[in-house]
C-alpha cells in the first residue's frame, strides 16, 4: 500500500503482522492501551504503518520476547541506556506477581479467573514468553506440590492441564481458519504421556503461521507417521521428555524419515539424551524449552 503524496510506503495492519510476527489483536492492544505505536491513518480510518513504525516494532518484541512486562517497555524506549538494567531487572518482580495471581485462581480452582488471565497476556505477548514466564514456572510449581504430596495438589494440576488443552485447542481451532500454507503435525512420542510440553509447542506453532494439526498422547509411531502423511504437513514437530525405546530410534523415526518429505524435529530431554543417533537420521533437535527454536524454524 502506498502514499501517493509522499511516496512514503505504508502498510496496513495485517501485512505489519505478516512482517512482524505479531498479531493484529496484540498491536491494537499496544496502541490503546500502553501507547507503543501511533500508527497513521487512511481516510476510512484504517491503521496503516510506515517503516519506523515497523522497526519500532521489532524493538518492542524483542524487549518483550526477554520477558519484560508490556508496562514497562515503554519506559525502556524513553529511558537513557543507564536506566536500562534497573527496568528490565524489575520485570522479575512483575512476572512474580503474574505467576502468583494466576496460582491464586488456580488453587481456588477458579476457571474464569485463569481464563480472564491467560487471555489477558495472550493478548500481549508471544507464546514464548507466556510459555516461560507464566506458564512453565506455574506447572513446576504444582510438579513440586504433588511430589512432596501436598493435599489437592494432583487435582490442582489435572485442573490446570484440562484448561490449558481447551484453550490451546481453541486457540488453534480459530488460527486455523486463516488456512496457512504451513502445515505443522504435533504429537508426544509413544513414549511421554504427558502431552502438557506438547500443547504449548503446537500453541507457539500455531502462533508463528503454522496450521496446526495436534494429536492426543498414546499413538503407536506407525499411527504418528500415517497422520503425517496424510496431513500433507511441511513440519512434524514430536515431543518427549523420556529416554526413546530401541523400536522408536531404529524402526518408527526412521520410518517416518523415509515416508514424508519435510523437516522433523523433536524437543524435549529425548532431543538431548539422543541428539547424536537423532541428528544422523535427518532429525532436527530442538532442546529441552522449544519455543525459540519454533519461532526461528518456522519463520525461515
Amino acid at each position: 500500500m502506498n502514499n501517493n503524496n509522499d511516496d512514503v510506503k505504508l502498510y496496513p495492519i495485517r501485512e505489519v503482522s505478516s512482517i512482524t510476527g505479531v498479531h493484529p489483536v496484540t498491536l491494537r492492544a499496544w496502541e490503546r492501551r500502553y501507547g507503543l505505536i501511533t500508527p497513521l491513518r487512511t481516510s476510512k480510518g484504517h491503521r496503516v504503518y510506515n517503516d519506523e513504525h515497523i522497526a519500532r516494532i521489532q524493538i518492542i518484541t524483542e524487549w518483550i520476547d526477554r520477558g519484560v512486562p508490556v508496562g514497562k517497555v515503554k519506559s525502556l524506549l524513553e529511558h537513557s541506556q543507564e536506566n536500562i538494567s534497573q527496568l528490565a531487572a524489575d520485570s522479575d518482580d512483575e512476572w512474580l506477581q503474574h505467576q502468583q495471581h494466576f496460582l491464586n485462581a488456580l488453587e481456588n480452582f477458579d476457571a474464569v479467573k485463569m481464563g480472564s488471565v491467560w487471555t489477558e497476556y495472550h493478548k500481549l505477548y508471544p507464546a514464548e514468553v507466556i510459555t516461560e514466564r507464566l506458564v512453565r514456572p506455574v506447572l513446576e510449581r504444582a510438579d513440586a506440590n504433588c511430589a512432596s504430596a501436598v493435599q489437592g495438589a494432583a487435582a490442582e494440576r489435572a485442573f490446570l492441564h484440562a484448561h490449558l488443552r481447551n484453550w490451546i485447542g481453541t486457540r488453534i481451532y480459530h488460527a486455523n481458519q486463516q488456512r496457512s500454507e504451513k502445515v505443522v503435525l504435533c504429537a508426544c512420542l509413544p513414549e511421554e504421556a504427558d502431552d502438557r510440553d506438547t500443547l504449548l509447542l503446537a500453541l507457539s506453532a500455531c502462533e508463528r503461521g503454522g496450521q496446526v494439526r495436534l494429536l492426543q498422547p498414546g499413538l503407536l509411531m506407525d499411527e504418528v507417521n500415517v497422520a503425517a502423511v496424510r496431513s500433507h504437513c511441511d513440519y512434524v514437530l514430536l515431543h518427549s521428555d523420556r529416554a526413546l525405546q530401541r523400536d522408536t530410534l531404529e524402526r518408527g523415526l526412521p520410518g517416518l524419515m523415509q515416508l514424508v518429505n519435510c523437516q522433523v524435529a523433536i524437543s524435549g530431554h529425548s532431543s538431548v539424551i539422543h541428539q547424536t543417533e537423532l541428528e544422523a537420521l535427518g532429525v532436527l533437535c530442538l532442546g529441552e524449552n522449544p519455543g525459540c527454536s519454533v519461532k526461528r524454524l518456522l519463520e525461515q
